[in-house]
This record gives C-alpha cells, structure tokens and sequence, in this order.
C-alpha cells in the first residue's frame, strides 16, 4: 500500500501547530488542534492515524487544516468578534468585482442591506457579507466555478492536494449547487489566479 510521504506528514504537523496558536490551546480551548486534525483523518481514511494515509488522502487532510486556518472554521470560533482576517476581506472584494459591484457606493449599499453599515468591522459580519456575495455568485456564475476547475485540471501542474481539492470542489457544486464554504471558494479563486499568472510568464 502506498503510504503519505515524509514531506506530507512533516506538513500535517506543521498546520498543526499553527492551528493550536489559531484556537488558542494554551487559553483552555476544548478542542485541540491534533484531535481536529485526527477528524479530518477519520473522515477521509476511516481511521485516526496520519502513518496510515495515502498520499491523496493526506494531501486531503493538509487541504482541510489550511482552510481551517484561515478562516477560524472551528464550532468555536477563536474571536467572531476580532477584526475581519485578511483572507474574508480578499474573498469578499474579490466577489464584489466580479459581480460588478466595483464602486464604493454600490459596495456600501449591498453591505448597509445586509449589516446595516457601510463595511464589516468583525469577522461575523464579514461572514455575512460573504455568504450574501457568495449566492449572487453561484447564481451568475455557478458555470464560471465548474469552468475554473476544468481549465485547471487541464493544466498539468497542479500538486496532488490541488488536485484532490478540485474534485471535492466540484463534488460540492455537484451535490449543493454551492461550495460549503469562504475558504473553499478562496483557494479556488487563489489557485486559479496562481496558475493563471504561471501560464501568462511562461507563454
């Protein structure tokens, strides 16, 4: 049976560790970032240890921990009241250009009609500003998403956990005509974008 490599198990522990300083272990959080990551290993294996994962398996498994990193997508959020991290505002303008809403006052009257204010100034506002942007988005473009992933599965350099990453995506678009989540729908627009630019310096 091929197993996950040196380099993957050295990268699972890694987002480990960083995952523990995200949930704030040493404050008594009640969930540890190495039981969180023993659930994603039971849910893509069927078992809870990281010796016994496939490459692709752990290339799932290093996928899931980034996206929880960015986005805080414990059942307890860290701080939802903190500021709006960096990747929720990048998603969230990114959406706004894309459907055209790429002035000030359109960007602070779609955010007065869902927050009644002019800009999210927590991560829970910034979550529903997100979620408002991401069904106008799927509406319009739910053809642009699967399009995306198309072009990319074509493109011949993709890692094993893009790779794995794509299919789960298109599985969800697949099976809830939306992505599950703001972190799913952030590494699809940040590969694509990736390997967009890597297409136009090698042409």
């Amino acid at each position: 049976m091929n197993l996950r490599t040196a380099k993957q198990n050295k990268e699972i522990w890694s987002l480990v560790g960083r995952l523990g300083k995200e949930i704030g272990e040493n404050q008594g959080d009640d969930q540890s970032a190495e039981e969180r990551m023993r659930e994603m290993v039971e849910k893509h294996s069927g078992q809870r240890s990281t010796r016994l994962l496939t490459p692709l398996e752990a290339a799932r498994v290093i996928c899931d921990l980034e996206i929880e990193i960015e986005w805080g997508t414990l059942r307890d959020m860290k701080d939802p009241q903190g500021e709006p991290t960096g990747p929720q505002l990048w998603v969230i303008k990114r959406l706004f250009k894309e459907l055209g809403m790429d002035t000030p006052e359109r960007r602070k009257g779609f955010c007065r009609r869902v927050i009644c204010k002019p800009w999210p100034t927590d991560r829970t506002e910034a979550n529903k500003i997100y979620e408002g942007l991401k069904a106008m988005w799927m509406r319009r473009f739910k053809h642009k998403a699967f399009d995306m992933i198309l072009e990319l599965e074509a493109c011949g350099t993709l890692t094993d956990w893009e790779w794995e990453f794509l299919q789960d995506a298109k599985r969800q678009i697949e099976k809830r005509e939306t992505l599950k989540s703001a972190g799913t729908l952030h590494k699809l627009l940040e590969i694509y974008g990736k390997r967009s630019h890597e297409k136009i310096l090698s042409a």
